[in-house]
């Protein structure tokens, strides 16, 4: 197998040269490439196992040599398989490397290096300020700005939290920290923590190098530490009750909703920032326009989308490079698997001449011949190695010239060139939103100062309360966690103190402590280590008592500096004060033209870092290199053209050498496997740096567990065995050799025994990376390690199944050659010939029958030649071999084909009990797979109401029987166990049914092909916002099927959609259409069906595929559409609706929307006591099925926060993205609980 290891720097990928190669056949491919084999090591003579390796290396060579000159002559290989092994890189990627003109990018970046050049010279850019070059001029804008507008723009998006913030009471902080002064009743509160900690100091420390203290501190730090006995113990008892307090007191919760109103506050003082800028955006507009304008000979140039395509391209190129140039991801190779490297490919002719292919391989015969139809592949083989050089050469030096800065400078240069596309709409949002941004208005500065100045005074008190009160939660619950600990060794952390006190109290007071202080002192801490490694978590657990006292008694402080008195401002004020709401709705409006300057500035503030000389010196270098591969590429492409001319002249012998069945497979085979005995072969070479146990440390340990080479973190055992593998594989090679070339094939089963060690080449440099990236130095023999282990697939078991078949490869390729070099006697054929009578019997029936035949076959043919026939043909077709996609064509009409007078032909039949109109149905293609707004599909209604003959029609129509309705029922499973006592009069039906379901258990059935939906049957209409003068001409030429109205019946909708296809809207009534699956498609096609009235059938080339709302972009209309047209699972079961507003503009609507998705609308408010608890929407089973649609405008917490999550609130916009997004959670459990009491 061939493997290119691209290494992460200059050096690694230097000593990648002298191992990669390069081999391409084009015309219509360019072919291969290898990785090099180890070294042997020294001047020692090669083993018997490697020996035969090399060997088999010779066969796999010549096999690979022939199988590429077949491929080059044939066509077999296209050129995207051959390129990704050649340059180890996939064929799109590839693509964007190599494929593109570089003349056209060389000129134009030529042309922006001058013009640009031009403008820096202050006395050729007089259009601008007298004496002001370009780099001063585009320095005059405030770098404000750009925060600014994208300000405005994500104003909107804002707007729900600020909402959300507005509804939190203005005291909720201040009351909760008031409620924090409780706390100092506990036990805990009343500790001296000063003692405590004295005491730690004096004894928790290390105290082998003590040193004389003071005997009276000595003396009163013991007696005072002593006298906390006590409070500590109750302190600590009291931990549980002290936690379940802090639990209940609603201060955390407070704090929560605070820091979301403080971020809230950032957003109102950022618009009291920004309308600085706000203020003189109409004078800085202009500015920037001027601006734009004045430099339109850089980046304008003629024609305007080819230059842009070609500096594009020049910018993926680079990127796709440089990431190239550092990705070391490993690549299987197929094509090129017989060769190790470069020279390798012309090593065939030498194999060729070798003793062991002509004694094992040619049996004594003759290779000339062979040589010789070679001589076009050893042609290419010689180009080929020039083109290798070239590739080398490109990527390597573009690895010094393709630096951060110089892909910047690219970016920077794609930004100028696309400014050239959109420059007529850039610079028509700009003139727009100058004139239309005023009248937004602007907030007062000051006034918003002061309410903020305010409002932070009167909250800071209970800020600080809450910032202490988290530090006496985190001591808490440090103590609990420390306590628990003990449990297991010492009862509990307050035993293990009251021993402490205990061992204190004794010397203290039964020694004279002020003459026998050390003494005393060396008594104690005798005591202490006593006590074992505890120690630590005691000394642990009194520091943190000490400072839970600490914190406890900050706290009361505090809390005392908290006012009595209601805050006087609210933040809801400040959000009125501030006018955000209006100036929201207003940017709002505007967010196109503000998108579009800001791409303005962009390329504004791209001239301020445009990309010097050097640079463009880098980039040009890049290209020069780059050409040189693109000049080898053509080369080889005409050699290729010229070899295979001239095969077309070639002798039969040199065809009938040279055919070869299935020679990638049998190249890739043996090839492959030869490698993983190299592989093998290369544990035993670096038996110095893999025989010795490793011993990792922990540190790197963790790295390879971390990169998830879990055998690799003690691999030595794993290693030895593998080395001593090696040595028993040689004795077998020995045995072996001399023998024939299929029994030599041993070698590779007996291979199949290595387990080896799982882990990807890929993962394994991962770890190389990470470690001499990070532990290079204390790690050095671990990254040597690695840095070997990295080139070396050893992981056997999952080889062995290819190792196997080596001998049936083998064996094949023995006939191949012993076929081409005369070993095997050509088959003769005898053939018995017996003269009939000139006029037979026989003869004049045959003529009979073809004669019928042929009025038969000539009416079928006349009859194709209708229309009737066509489609009579084509169904036909269609049923037998028709595609999924075939059928997903005609079904995306099916909500129109299969709708009569408003009602789906299929569950309506069902529903009315009428066969006859049900077979009509399915024999017309209706979509049998239809679900009801009840959530069943029609075979589910036809069991449930034993219906035996139609669930019979409906199973040989192609019924789907595993479907699920909105009980997770099959159809089957709605047989009800007990319907004998339920439906007594079905019994017989329902024992029908159940015969027809065993009937066919195991039988499958195709569906009925839909009937094409005819272009005469479609009702178009046109939204407003198209050209009206277009819509005219449209409506004129195609009046049958156009109007001017939406209606029920409307199946296309036409909408005007931006540059990149998509359709942008705010509006519900429009997205309507969406919701209910009529076929959304672009301005466009209107435009190109008065060219081609035929393209009125072609609707599927213009459709709409993604909405953009709110700014963010949903891809999901032909998600919408197909859902709808094959009426999928009600997306709204389950759910009722209710609108909580004054005066709602859009409920009917909404109203539409939410009745044709399965969705209640409630007339009055859903009180959930009528519902049952713990039910869900059935798509929906994380959601309430209460929606409550609300304008913002009233208090629906108690709703929101209801216990048992009954409701789900929704605004307008937010139930737009729900439905756009259409994210499905189906509620899976065994029968869902029916939302409504008295629906089970």
């Amino acid at each position: 197998m061939l493997s290119f290891q691209k290494e992460k720097s200059k050096k690694l990928y230097a000593n990648m040269h002298t191992v990669q190669f390069i081999t391409v056949f084009s015309l219509v491919f360019a072919s291969v490439s290898t990785v090099g084999t180890a070294s042997n090591g020294g001047n020692q003579e090669p083993s018997d196992f490697k020996k035969i390796i090399e060997e088999f290396r010779i066969l796999a060579r010549v096999t690979n040599a022939i199988s590429l000159h077949v491929a080059a002559i044939s066509r077999k290989i296209s050129v995207e398989d051959v390129l990704s092994e050649l340059f180890q890189v996939d064929p799109i990627p590839y693509r964007k490397m190599v494929l593109f003109s570089i003349a056209n990018a060389t000129a134009e970046l030529e042309r922006m290096q001058k013009t640009y050049a031009l403008a820096k010279n202050p006395s050729i850019f007089r259009v601008a300020l007298p004496g002001v070059n370009i780099s001063n001029y585009f320095k005059g804008l405030p770098a404000e700005l750009n925060h600014a507008l994208s300000f405005y723009v994500n104003l909107p998006r804002l707007m729900d939290q600020l909402n959300e913030a507005r509804n939190i009471p203005k005291d909720n902080l201040l009351i909760a920290a008031r409620t924090a002064r409780g706390l100092s009743k506990t036990p805990c509160f009343n500790i001296s923590y000063d003692d405590i900690n004295k005491f730690v100091v004096y004894f928790g420390d290390d105290t082998t190098n003590y040193v004389e203290r003071d005997r009276d501190e000595t003396v009163a730090t013991l007696e005072r530490f002593n006298s906390q006995r006590k409070l500590v113990a109750e302190c600590l008892t009291q931990i549980p009750k002290l936690e379940e307090e802090i639990k209940n007191m609603g201060l955390k919760k407070a704090y929560e909703d605070h820091k979301m109103v403080m971020r809230s506050r950032k957003i109102v003082l950022e618009l009291a920032v920004v309308s600085n800028v706000g203020r003189h955006l109409g004078v800085l507009l202009k500015d920037l326009n001027e601006g734009l304008n004045l430099t339109s000979f850089i980046w304008h140039s003629q024609p305007p989308k080819e230059t842009f395509q070609v500096i594009s391209q020049l910018n993926d190129s680079m990127f796709e490079t440089d990431f190239y140039n550092y990705d070391y991801s490993d690549m299987e190779f197929s094509i090129t698997a017989g060769f190790t490297e470069t020279k390798d490919l012309l090593k065939v002719f030498d194999d060729l001449e070798s003793p062991w292919f002509k004694s094992k391989v040619a049996r004594g015969a003759s290779t000339a011949k062979l040589a010789k139809a070679l001589q076009p592949y050893r042609k290419i083989s010689e180009i080929m190695l020039s083109l290798k050089e070239a590739w080398d050469n490109w990527t390597e030096a573009s690895i010094d010239l393709l630096t951060t800065d110089v892909l910047t400078a690219a970016e920077t240069l794609l930004i100028i060139k696309k400014f050239d596309l959109d420059s007529v709409k850039i610079f028509r949002s700009i003139d727009s939103l100058g004139k239309d941004f005023n009248k937004c208005g602007q907030p007062k500065i000051d006034v918003i100062s002061n309410l903020l100045n305010t409002f932070d005074t009167e909250q800071l008190p209970a800020e600080k309360v809450a910032l202490e009160f988290q530090d006496v939660t985190k001591s808490v619950s440090k103590i609990k966690s420390r306590s628990k600990s003990l449990k297991s060794t010492r009862g509990n952390g307050t035993k293990l103190v009251e021993q402490l006190f205990a061992t204190i109290d004794k010397p203290v007071t039964s020694l004279n402590p002020r003459s026998n202080v050390p003494l005393v002192m060396q008594t104690i801490e005798i005591k202490i280590d006593s006590i074992g490694p505890e120690s630590v978590d005691l000394f642990y657990l009194l520091k943190r008592v000490s400072m839970l006292a600490e914190s406890l008694q900050k706290l009361d402080n505090l809390t005392e500096q908290v006012p009595q008195q209601s805050a006087s401002v609210s933040f809801q004020e400040i959000l009125e004060q501030s006018t955000i709401s209006e100036m929201s709705q207003c940017v709002e409006k505007l967010k196109i033209p503000l998108n579009d300057t800001i791409n303005g500035l962009r390329v504004y503030q791209a001239f301020d870092r445009f990309p010097n000389s050097t640079m463009f010196d880098n980039i040009n270098q890049y290209l020069a290199k780059l050409s040189k591969v693109q000049l080898e590429l053509k080369n080889i492409q005409k050699l290729v053209l010229t070899i295979r001319k001239s095969n077309q002249k070639a002798g039969k012998l040199d065809s009938f050498i040279l055919t070869l069945q299935n020679p990638n497979h049998l190249t890739e085979n043996l090839g492959r496997s030869i490698h993983i005995l190299e592989d093998l072969y290369e544990v035993k070479n670096k038996e110095e740096q893999f025989g010795r146990d490793p011993d990792f440390s922990q540190d790197v340990i963790e790295e390879i567990a971390d990169k998830g080479l879990e055998e690799w973190r003690r691999p030595y055992k794993k290693l030895q065995g593998l080395i001593e593998g090696v040595d028993e594989l040689d004795k077998v090679a020995r045995r072996i050799r001399n023998s024939s070339l299929v029994n030599m094939t041993e070698i590779f089963e007996r291979a199949t025994q290595f387990q080896g060690i799982p882990g990807s080449r890929e993962k394994l440099n991962d770890v190389y990376e990470s470690l001499s990236e990070h532990m290079g130095n204390e790690e050095e023999e671990a990254v040597k390690f690695f840095e070997s282990a990295r080139d070396l697939d050893l992981d056997f078991a999952k080889h062995n199944l290819r190792l196997k078949t080596v001998r049936v490869t083998v064996t094949t390729l023995k006939q191949y050659f012993d076929e081409i070099f005369g070993h095997v006697k050509p088959k003769t054929v005898t053939v018995e010939k017996h003269i009939e009578p000139a006029v037979s019997w026989k003869l004049i029936l045959i003529l009979c029958i073809a004669f019928v035949l042929f009025l038969i076959i000539a009416f079928f043919g006349i009859y194709g030649l209708t229309e009737n026939g066509r489609a009579w043909y084509k169904n036909v077709y269609l049923y037998w071999f028709g595609s999924a996609e075939d059928f997903e064509k005609r079904w995306r009409y099916s909500s129109f084909m299969d709708t009569i007078d408003g009602k789906n032909s299929v569950l309506d039949a069902v529903r009315e009990g009428n066969k006859t109109s049900l077979l009509k149905a399915l024999k017309n293609g209706a979509y049998i797979d239809a679900y009801n707004k009840y959530g069943n599909t029609a075979l589910h209604v036809a069991t449930k109401f034993a219906l035996p003959d139609h669930v019979e029609l409906l199973i040989r129509y192609g019924a789907d029987r595993s479907l699920l309705n909105y009980k997770n029922l099959t159809p089957m499973q709605y047989i009800l166990p007990d319907f004998e006592k339920k439906y007594p009069e079905r019994v017989e039906n329902y024992e029908k049914i159940r015969k027809i379901y065993g009937k066919y258990e195991k039988k499958g059935f195709r569906s009925s092909v839909p009937h094409a939906f005819p272009d005469s049957s479609f009702h178009i209409w046109m939204d407003d916002a198209t050209d009206v003068k277009l819509c005219n001409r449209f409506m004129d030429r195609f009046r049958s099927i156009t109007s001017d109205e939406a209606m029920p019946t409307t199946t296309h909708c036409v909408v005007r959609v931006d540059a990149n296809g998509m359709l942008e809207t705010d509006r519900l009534d429009l997205l309507l259409w969406v919701f209910h699956g009529v076929i959304i498609v672009k301005e466009q096609w209107m435009a190109d069906c008065l060219d081609n009235p035929k393209l009125i059938g072609r609707d599927v080339d213009y459709l709409v595929e993604n909405v953009k709302f709110n700014g963010q972009v949903y891809k999901t209309v032909l998600t919408w559409s197909e859902a709808m047209a094959k009426s999928e699972m009600p997306y709204l079961l389950g759910a009722y609706v209710a609108v909580v507003a004054t005066d709602y503009k859009n409920l009917l609507t909404l109203s539409s929307i939410v009745t044709t998705h399965g969705g209640v609308m409630m007339n009055t408010f859903p009180l959930k006591e009528h519902f049952n608890k713990g039910s869900h929407p059935y798509l929906h089973a994380h959601l309430g099925p209460l929606f409550l649609i609300h304008d913002g405008s009233m208090d629906l917490s108690v709703y929101k926060n209801d216990v048992d999550k009954m409701y789900t609130l929704f605004t307008e916009e937010e139930f737009i993205v729900f439905m756009l997004k259409r994210e499905i959670n189906r509620d899976s459990r065994v029968n869902p609980v029916a939302v409504m009491i008295g629906d089970e």
